[in-house]
């Protein structure tokens, strides 16, 4: 077993945290190289990231082309999507031992014209800095679905814990196949998020005026201004995310570990 190790030494600890990875992981017979900016990851049989969960759903889209899985060691706040922390890296003689398993999460496929991006959390439409709301015309497997909104988030259910949460969509087990559509302030008393079935293809379009500027976020990482006659296209990627877990804690015990307080 190879691994590649994507340190994000913007978080406090990293450095520290790095060390002992590079040590035990030697102490196992494990190979493993840090990337540079510049290693490619088809080398390597497992990515192991240190820093939060933006590390992770970075290295993650880019382990999935690959079929390669990621393991995330936490150096940031919250760190939803990672597996152990700082404390806890003794664990990783599991990798050696071959005594974990790997849990697949849904990616999201937005079509932009010719291009194409891929969202663990979520895509993201939202209107400019000006105050105004802006009309957003959907439409899901062909049937109409108007918003009149600050926004409009497609979220997966790994998604479903992060912006979608905080706008008012539920919390989904990430071991079902849905996503879900959740407006930002509403301007309407009855728009409520939607739980879309697996195989459910969007479409989604604004209606804003010349001057009014709306953007597509991709996982926080991509931001892409939208033309007025822009066309998104929304659907379940062909690949999934791989991630590793040592612990083999639930969705629930996870849920409640971090999200208290």
């Amino acid at each position: 077993m190879k691994a590649i190790i994507i340190p994000n030494y913007e978080k406090n600890g990293t450095e520290y945290i790095l060390g002992s990875v590079k040590t035990i992981l030697t102490n196992n017979k494990i190979g493993f190289s840090v990337f540079d900016g510049k290693t490619s990851i088809k080398d390597f049989d497992i990515i192991i990231t240190i820093g939060g969960d933006g590390t992770i759903i970075h290295a993650a889209k880019a382990g999935a082309t690959e079929n390669i899985p990621i393991l995330g060691i936490n150096a940031g706040r919250i760190g939803y999507l990672a597996d152990i922390s700082h404390d806890e890296l003794e664990l990783l003689s599991a990798l050696k031992d071959n005594t974990y398993s790997i849990e697949e999460r849904m990616l999201l496929e937005v079509t932009l014209g010719e291009n194409k991006y891929y969202c663990l959390n979520e895509a993201v439409i939202t209107k400019g800095s000006l105050s105004r709301m802006i009309d957003i015309k959907v439409s899901v497997d062909g049937c109409p679905v108007s918003y009149r909104a600050d926004g409009l988030i497609a979220a997966t259910p790994t998604g479903s814990t992060a912006y979608s949460m905080s706008a008012g969509g539920p919390i989904v087990d990430p071991a079902l196949d849905l996503f879900i559509l959740t407006p930002i302030c509403s301007n309407s008393l009855f728009d409520r998020p939607l739980l879309l079935n697996k195989d459910s293809v969007i479409s989604i379009s604004t209606l804003c005026p010349p001057n009014a500027e709306v953007y597509l976020t991709i996982d926080g990482e991509q931001s892409i201004k939208l033309s007025p006659d822009d066309t998104l296209k929304i659907k379940r990627a062909n690949h999934t995310a791989k991630l590793i877990r040592i612990k083999n804690s639930s969705f629930y015990e996870t849920l409640s570990e971090k999200m208290r307080g």
